[in-house]
Protein backbone atom coordinates (compact mmCIF):
# COMPACT_ATOMS: atom_id res chain seq x y z
CA UNK A 1 0.00 0.00 0.00
CA UNK A 2 1.00 3.38 -1.22
CA UNK A 3 0.49 6.94 -0.59
CA UNK A 4 1.30 9.59 -3.06
CA UNK A 5 0.61 12.98 -3.23
CA UNK A 6 -0.69 14.21 -6.96
CA UNK A 7 -1.94 18.23 -6.44
CA UNK A 8 -1.19 21.07 -4.39
CA UNK A 9 -3.84 24.26 -4.02
CA UNK A 10 -2.49 26.46 -1.54
CA UNK A 11 -4.40 29.97 -0.68
CA UNK A 12 -3.32 31.97 1.97
CA UNK A 13 -4.32 30.05 4.91
CA UNK A 14 -6.17 26.69 3.98
CA UNK A 15 -3.90 24.33 1.48
CA UNK A 16 -5.33 21.75 -0.35
CA UNK A 17 -4.28 18.25 -1.32
CA UNK A 18 -5.10 14.98 -3.76
CA UNK A 19 -3.82 11.84 -2.56
CA UNK A 20 -3.19 8.97 -4.50
CA UNK A 21 -3.74 5.65 -2.30
CA UNK A 22 -2.67 2.28 -4.45
CA UNK A 23 -3.28 -0.94 -3.01
CA UNK A 24 -3.38 -4.72 -4.13
CA UNK A 25 -5.50 -6.90 -4.25
CA UNK A 26 -6.08 -10.44 -5.80
CA UNK A 27 -3.43 -9.72 -8.26
CA UNK A 28 -4.75 -6.69 -9.37
CA UNK A 29 -3.63 -3.13 -8.88
CA UNK A 30 -6.75 -0.70 -7.05
CA UNK A 31 -6.50 2.88 -6.31
CA UNK A 32 -8.56 5.91 -4.69
CA UNK A 33 -8.45 8.99 -4.46
CA UNK A 34 -8.28 11.35 -1.04
CA UNK A 35 -9.24 15.08 -0.36
CA UNK A 36 -7.14 16.77 2.31
CA UNK A 37 -7.47 20.44 3.85
CA UNK A 38 -4.80 21.51 5.87
CA UNK A 39 -4.74 25.36 7.76
CA UNK A 40 -1.22 26.37 7.50
CA UNK A 41 -1.71 28.75 10.82
CA UNK A 42 -3.42 25.78 13.02
CA UNK A 43 -1.76 22.84 11.15
CA UNK A 44 -5.69 21.43 12.25
CA UNK A 45 -6.08 19.25 9.15
CA UNK A 46 -9.43 17.45 7.65
CA UNK A 47 -9.24 14.15 5.54
CA UNK A 48 -12.07 12.71 3.45
CA UNK A 49 -11.21 8.90 4.98
CA UNK A 50 -12.93 10.39 7.80
CA UNK A 51 -10.52 7.61 9.75
CA UNK A 52 -10.03 10.43 12.88
CA UNK A 53 -13.35 10.90 13.56
CA UNK A 54 -14.33 7.66 13.24
CA UNK A 55 -11.87 5.58 15.30
CA UNK A 56 -9.64 8.70 16.68
CA UNK A 57 -6.50 7.68 15.10
CA UNK A 58 -4.86 10.14 12.73
CA UNK A 59 -4.84 8.72 9.17
CA UNK A 60 -1.39 8.05 6.97
CA UNK A 61 -2.89 10.54 4.25
CA UNK A 62 -2.75 13.19 6.97
CA UNK A 63 0.81 12.14 8.35
CA UNK A 64 2.53 11.94 4.55
CA UNK A 65 0.90 15.51 3.86
CA UNK A 66 1.88 16.98 7.32
CA UNK A 67 5.38 15.10 6.36
CA UNK A 68 6.01 16.43 3.49
CA UNK A 69 5.09 20.40 5.39
CA UNK A 70 7.82 19.41 7.65
CA UNK A 71 4.97 19.56 10.52
CA UNK A 72 7.38 17.72 13.17
CA UNK A 73 4.14 18.16 15.94
CA UNK A 74 0.90 17.49 15.28
CA UNK A 75 -2.30 19.49 17.30
CA UNK A 76 -3.08 18.19 21.01
CA UNK A 77 -6.24 17.25 19.88
CA UNK A 78 -5.35 14.80 17.60
CA UNK A 79 -3.80 12.66 20.47
CA UNK A 80 -6.71 11.44 22.19
CA UNK A 81 -6.50 11.12 26.47
CA UNK A 82 -7.32 7.62 26.07
CA UNK A 83 -3.84 6.76 24.15
CA UNK A 84 -1.26 8.39 26.63
CA UNK A 85 0.22 6.92 28.63
CA UNK A 86 -0.71 8.61 31.84
CA UNK A 87 -4.46 8.17 31.25
CA UNK A 88 -6.25 7.18 34.99
CA UNK A 89 -7.67 3.32 34.29
CA UNK A 90 -10.06 2.81 37.53
CA UNK A 91 -10.25 -0.44 36.93
CA UNK A 92 -6.56 -1.12 37.33
CA UNK A 93 -7.20 -0.05 40.90
CA UNK A 94 -10.32 -2.64 41.83
CA UNK A 95 -9.29 -5.34 43.76
CA UNK A 96 -10.48 -8.56 41.65
CA UNK A 97 -10.13 -12.21 42.02
CA UNK A 98 -8.41 -12.24 39.20
CA UNK A 99 -6.04 -9.66 39.77
CA UNK A 100 -2.22 -10.57 41.95
CA UNK A 101 -1.45 -7.59 42.32
CA UNK A 102 -3.50 -6.92 45.61
CA UNK A 103 0.28 -5.91 47.28
CA UNK A 104 0.28 -2.64 44.88
CA UNK A 105 0.43 0.11 47.22
CA UNK A 106 -1.80 2.67 44.78
CA UNK A 107 -4.77 -0.06 45.20
CA UNK A 108 -4.64 -0.17 49.30
CA UNK A 109 -4.24 3.66 49.45
CA UNK A 110 -7.26 4.06 46.76
CA UNK A 111 -9.29 1.34 48.88
CA UNK A 112 -8.16 3.43 51.70
CA UNK A 113 -9.82 6.79 50.40
CA UNK A 114 -12.52 5.06 48.87
CA UNK A 115 -13.52 3.41 52.64
CA UNK A 116 -13.69 6.88 53.86
CA UNK A 117 -14.99 8.69 51.87
CA UNK A 118 -18.05 6.25 51.83
CA UNK A 119 -17.76 6.51 55.58
CA UNK A 120 -17.87 10.52 55.69
CA UNK A 121 -21.05 10.31 52.61
CA UNK A 122 -23.19 8.28 54.90
CA UNK A 123 -22.58 11.11 57.90
CA UNK A 124 -23.36 13.72 55.74
CA UNK A 125 -26.26 12.22 53.65
CA UNK A 126 -28.36 13.10 56.84
CA UNK A 127 -28.12 16.90 56.44
CA UNK A 128 -28.74 19.08 53.57
CA UNK A 129 -26.38 21.82 54.96
CA UNK A 130 -23.43 19.45 55.29
CA UNK A 131 -23.93 17.78 52.25
CA UNK A 132 -23.18 21.20 50.62
CA UNK A 133 -20.29 21.86 52.52
CA UNK A 134 -18.85 18.83 52.12
CA UNK A 135 -19.69 19.49 47.92
CA UNK A 136 -17.92 23.02 48.56
CA UNK A 137 -14.82 21.15 49.94
CA UNK A 138 -14.42 18.72 47.93
CA UNK A 139 -14.56 20.91 44.98
CA UNK A 140 -11.90 22.92 46.67
CA UNK A 141 -9.50 20.01 47.12
CA UNK A 142 -10.25 19.00 43.68
CA UNK A 143 -9.13 22.32 41.81
CA UNK A 144 -6.41 21.86 44.28
CA UNK A 145 -5.04 18.31 43.06
CA UNK A 146 -5.63 19.92 39.38
CA UNK A 147 -8.73 17.43 39.01
CA UNK A 148 -11.44 18.49 35.82
CA UNK A 149 -14.56 18.27 38.38
CA UNK A 150 -18.10 18.55 36.63
CA UNK A 151 -20.70 21.47 38.90
CA UNK A 152 -21.25 19.30 41.94
CA UNK A 153 -24.99 18.96 42.74
CA UNK A 154 -26.73 18.66 46.15
CA UNK A 155 -30.92 17.38 46.48
CA UNK A 156 -33.13 20.10 47.58
CA UNK A 157 -35.66 18.86 50.02
CA UNK A 158 -38.19 18.86 47.57
CA UNK A 159 -35.91 16.47 45.56
CA UNK A 160 -35.33 18.86 42.99
CA UNK A 161 -31.22 18.97 41.87
CA UNK A 162 -29.89 22.00 43.23
CA UNK A 163 -25.98 23.13 42.03
CA UNK A 164 -23.61 23.95 43.93
CA UNK A 165 -20.50 25.52 42.65
CA UNK A 166 -19.88 28.84 42.60
CA UNK A 167 -18.78 29.21 39.23
CA UNK A 168 -22.12 27.68 37.85
CA UNK A 169 -24.48 30.77 37.13
CA UNK A 170 -28.41 29.24 36.57
CA UNK A 171 -29.79 29.31 33.26
CA UNK A 172 -33.09 30.67 32.78
CA UNK A 173 -34.12 27.59 30.10
CA UNK A 174 -33.10 25.12 33.44
CA UNK A 175 -35.72 25.06 35.27
CA UNK A 176 -34.86 22.93 37.95
CA UNK A 177 -37.34 19.64 36.77
CA UNK A 178 -35.23 16.28 35.76
CA UNK A 179 -37.21 15.23 32.79
CA UNK A 180 -37.31 11.53 31.39
CA UNK A 181 -34.75 10.83 28.68
CA UNK A 182 -35.81 10.97 24.94
CA UNK A 183 -36.81 8.00 23.57
CA UNK A 184 -34.71 6.61 20.92
CA UNK A 185 -35.73 4.30 18.84
CA UNK A 186 -33.89 0.88 18.31
CA UNK A 187 -31.29 0.58 15.63
CA UNK A 188 -32.58 -1.90 12.97
CA UNK A 189 -35.39 -3.10 11.00
CA UNK A 190 -38.58 -2.43 13.32
CA UNK A 191 -40.05 -5.79 15.24
CA UNK A 192 -42.86 -7.60 12.84
CA UNK A 193 -43.80 -10.75 11.48
CA UNK A 194 -41.91 -11.64 8.14
CA UNK A 195 -42.42 -13.72 5.51
CA UNK A 196 -42.30 -17.26 5.83
CA UNK A 197 -41.97 -19.88 3.26
CA UNK A 198 -44.62 -22.70 2.18
CA UNK A 199 -41.88 -25.16 3.92
CA UNK A 200 -42.27 -23.03 7.72
CA UNK A 201 -45.72 -22.84 6.95
CA UNK A 202 -46.43 -26.48 6.74
CA UNK A 203 -43.89 -27.75 9.37
CA UNK A 204 -45.14 -25.21 11.99
CA UNK A 205 -48.82 -27.02 11.22
CA UNK A 206 -47.35 -30.34 11.15
CA UNK A 207 -45.40 -29.39 14.61
CA UNK A 208 -49.10 -28.23 15.80
CA UNK A 209 -50.90 -30.92 14.71
CA UNK A 210 -48.95 -33.69 16.24
CA UNK A 211 -48.81 -31.19 19.87
CA UNK A 212 -52.11 -31.21 19.92
CA UNK A 213 -53.07 -34.86 19.24
CA UNK A 214 -50.19 -35.64 22.03
CA UNK A 215 -52.19 -33.83 24.10
CA UNK A 216 -55.25 -35.65 23.52
CA UNK A 217 -54.16 -38.86 23.39
CA UNK A 218 -52.31 -38.15 27.08
CA UNK A 219 -56.30 -37.20 28.20
CA UNK A 220 -57.50 -40.12 26.72
CA UNK A 221 -54.84 -42.94 28.35
CA UNK A 222 -55.35 -40.68 31.96
CA UNK A 223 -59.36 -41.11 31.59
CA UNK A 224 -59.16 -44.53 30.70
CA UNK A 225 -56.53 -45.26 33.79
CA UNK A 226 -59.38 -43.57 35.68
CA UNK A 227 -62.22 -45.67 34.78
CA UNK A 228 -60.18 -48.95 35.40
CA UNK A 229 -59.19 -48.33 38.57
CA UNK A 230 -62.76 -46.76 39.85
CA UNK A 231 -64.35 -50.02 38.42
CA UNK A 232 -66.77 -48.50 36.03
CA UNK A 233 -69.61 -50.40 34.16
CA UNK A 234 -70.73 -48.27 30.76
CA UNK A 235 -73.61 -49.73 28.90
CA UNK A 236 -73.03 -51.06 25.48
CA UNK A 237 -75.66 -50.45 23.16
CA UNK A 238 -76.10 -52.49 19.53
CA UNK A 239 -78.52 -51.93 16.87
CA UNK A 240 -80.93 -54.46 18.72
CA UNK A 241 -81.32 -51.99 21.47
CA UNK A 242 -79.86 -54.66 23.95
CA UNK A 243 -77.53 -53.70 27.12
CA UNK A 244 -74.29 -55.46 27.79
CA UNK A 245 -72.26 -54.98 30.61
CA UNK A 246 -68.54 -55.67 31.18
Amino acid sequence: MNCFVKSVSKDEIVWKYTVKEEWMWNGQKNHRMHNLKLDSITTNIECSCLLFEFRGILCRHSLLVLGQEDIEFVADKYVLRRWSKNVRRRHSLVNAGYNRSTDDPRMQRYQVLCKTFYDIAEVACDSENTTKQLCDELHVIAKSLGVPTKPMQCVAPNGVGCQTSNDVTPSASNNGMVLSPIHVKRKGRPRSNRLQSTVEKVCRRRKTNASKNKALRTTMAKSYNFIRSQNIMFPLITATNCCFYF
